[in-house]
């Protein structure tokens, strides 16, 4: 089986994450939110979308609502992506970024 494709509007979601890391400006994650809003209403792949806003939480340093969900996403699907997003936020955390 080929790999598969995160949906489009998950895709967009990522373009505005990279921009965010990119150029340091924040309202790219406003951006990510509302494209995974859209992913959402279309039926977009739950995981996908879940995985996603745990990397939107991350980079606005919400490090206990990225845990959530990263850990909903995990519960979805054994996904080693949600497994990582997870140990990268436990770091921050016991870092004392939190």
């Amino acid at each position: 089986d080929p790999p598969r494709q995160d949906p489009r509007w998950v895709r967009v979601a990522c373009a505005f994450l990279d921009a965010a890391r990119e150029t340091g400006d924040p309202s790219h994650y406003d951006r990510a939110a509302t494209a995974l809003a859209r992913a959402e209403a279309q039926g977009d792949d739950p995981y996908a979308i879940l995985r996603t806003r745990a990397w939107v939480a991350l980079g606005r340093h919400a490090f206990a609502d990225a845990l959530r969900l990263a850990r909903t996403a995990r519960r979805l699907i054994d996904g080693k992506g949600a497994a990582r997003v997870a140990r990268a936020i436990r770091r921050r955390l016991r870092l004392g970024d939190a």
